[in-house]
This record gives structure tokens, C-alpha cells and sequence, in this order.
């Protein structure tokens, strides 16, 4: 893990983004333009001092934030401190500056909010409207999007689930979870469907399935 002393940015209660940046393999060109060209995608660049400019306005925790980019780097940071700024000016100093293609960068936060205003404030810093930017996304719609590409590889056979799953939310467990506690004659007033998603969020997060959790509590 890489050490940065007297470093205050990034990571709160509230808002938490990691930034993970893989240059390409084969190799960048620059020319005077400053037009990128990767194997199979172009996009264009600002001219490098007006990233410089604004970099040279952050103080130096932010900026060795900004600028640190060899090796892992875990920063922590309280509200008002200046997160998404620094996380978007990393984003566009990956890219500008040390050559990621913006299609290998993954940001994710917690909120379609944060989400959003990272997207548009990167926007503004590159100067352009490309088709290639980095994937800016809540952990749940990265998730959602990892499941609905790739769920299928975990079936055996015709057993498991397909990419046409669906997401309740807790209205829907609720109401699921108390149409099975009446279908079993139980009093959903003594238990309440509440209390049932809670012990089954515990056997989940312990990793007890049914049946153990059955035998144990008998």
C-alpha cells in the first residue's frame, strides 16, 4: 500500500470511490494535437496545461492525491475536504496525464447523485464529449451490471439463474416475506416480516444457509 504522510482526502461515511486505472498494454501515441489514438478507439485531449493550471490549484494533501498513481492508495477524508474534486481531477490526470484510456477507469460511489455530478465535472475537466469515458457507477448498478453480463456462467446445467432475474426492494420483500408467514399460519403482529428479512440478512452475511439455520435453531 502506498503511503502519502499528512494525507486527508477521500473516503467518508458518506461518500466512498475508488478509482481503478489500467493503461493500456499496447502502448499510447500523442501527437501535437494532442489526439490519443489506442487500437480501436480515438478521442481527443485538452491542452496539458490546462489541467496543470487546475491541479496547481488543489493544496498538497489534494494534490498528492491527484498525483499519485504507482501502486495502491487508500486516502481518508472528512466532509468538506474536497473528495469529488480530487477524485474527478484524478480521473482526468490518469488520462491526461499518464496515458489511461478513459474506458479502463472505474469510479464507483454510492448515490446516483455523486454518481452523475463525478460524470459531468469530468466532462468539463477533459474539455470534449467522447464516446469513450470512464464507468461511473453506484456499487448496486455495477453489480446489477456484472450480474445481468455474466450470472450465466454460474449455472449447472438448466439449474440457476438467467440474466431476466428482477430486484425487489424492501417494499417487495415485505410483502413477499408476510404472504408466506400467513401461507405457514404464523402472526405476522408477534413476528413481523421486518424482523424475518433481518434474520435472513444475518444467515446471509454469515453464510448459514437454510437448512443450517433450521437445524440450529431446533
Amino acid at each position: 500500500m502506498t503511503k502519502i504522510d499528512n494525507l486527508t482526502i477521500i473516503v467518508s461515511l458518506h461518500f466512498f470511490t475508488q478509482i481503478l486505472a489500467d493503461a493500456p498494454s499496447y502502448g499510447v501515441r500523442f501527437h501535437h494535437c494532442h489526439r490519443r489514438y489506442t487500437r480501436d478507439r480515438t478521442f481527443s485531449l485538452p491542452d496539458p496545461a490546462t489541467l496543470q493550471h487546475l491541479v496547481d490549484q488543489l493544496n498538497p494533501e489534494q494534490r498528492a492525491a491527484v498525483e499519485t498513481t504507482d501502486g495502491p492508495v487508500l486516502i481518508l477524508a472528512g466532509a468538506g475536504s474536497g473528495k469529488t474534486r480530487v477524485i474527478t481531477y484524478r480521473i482526468a490526470y490518469l488520462i491526461q496525464e499518464k496515458g489511461a484510456a478513459p474506458d479502463s477507469i472505474l469510479a464507483v460511489t454510492f448515490t446516483n447523485k455523486a454518481s452523475r455530478e463525478m460524470g459531468e465535472r469530468i466532462d468539463k475537466l477533459l474539455e470534449r464529449g467522447s464516446l469513450t469515458k470512464p464507468l461511473i457507477a453506484t456499487f448496486h448498478s455495477l453489480c446489477v451490471r456484472i450480474l445481468r453480463r455474466d450470472i450465466e456462467a454460474l449455472r449447472v446445467g438448466k439449474e440457476g439463474l438467467t440474466r431476466d432475474f428482477a430486484i425487489y426492494d424492501e417494499n417487495d420483500q415485505q410483502s413477499i416475506v408476510k404472504t408466506i408467514m400467513k401461507r405457514m399460519g404464523l402472526d405476522t403482529k408477534q413476528l413481523t416480516p421486518r424482523n424475518v428479512l433481518g434474520k435472513i440478512s444475518w444467515a446471509k452475511s454469515h453464510m448459514i444457509d437454510p437448512q443450517e439455520y433450521y437445524l440450529g435453531s431446533s
